[in-house]
């Protein structure tokens, strides 16, 4: 099952309600939106995610990327932890937070220092 069967799943198990945005206008700019219980919707995707094979979540502060050929192959934690991938991808979700996903393919960074 891909990420966004499993986002639909959630949201079906914990759908409110749902609105068809500019509906006034033409059929070309129609789009529905559906609404969700914003913490059981956290709660149902954390439940999927965490009983995903082969994924381990872990949150912890990243002091240090790994880079090696111009290539990001992991990261260090504050703790001294490293962590290694075939690919890692940075995000940030709040002004101060970043969060690292780490996918199967390979990202390059060039010319980024933390």
């Amino acid at each position: 099952m891909h990420l966004a069967e499993k986002w639909e799943n959630a949201l079906i198990k914990t759908f409110i309600q749902s609105k068809m945005l500019n509906a006034s206008k033409g059929p070309a700019v129609h789009s529905l939106r559906a609404q969700a219980d914003k913490q059981e919707y956290s709660k149902e995707m954390r439940k999927t995610l965490e009983n995903t094979p082969n994924l381990t979540i872990c949150q912890k502060e990243i002091t240090k990327l790994i880079i090696e050929d111009n290539i990001c192959k992991g990261v260090e934690t504050v703790s001294g932890s490293k962590y290694f991938a075939k690919s890692c991808h940075f995000g940030d979700r709040y002004i101060f937070e970043c969060k690292m996903y780490i996918w199967e393919r390979w990202l390059n960074i060039q010319d980024r220092t933390v």
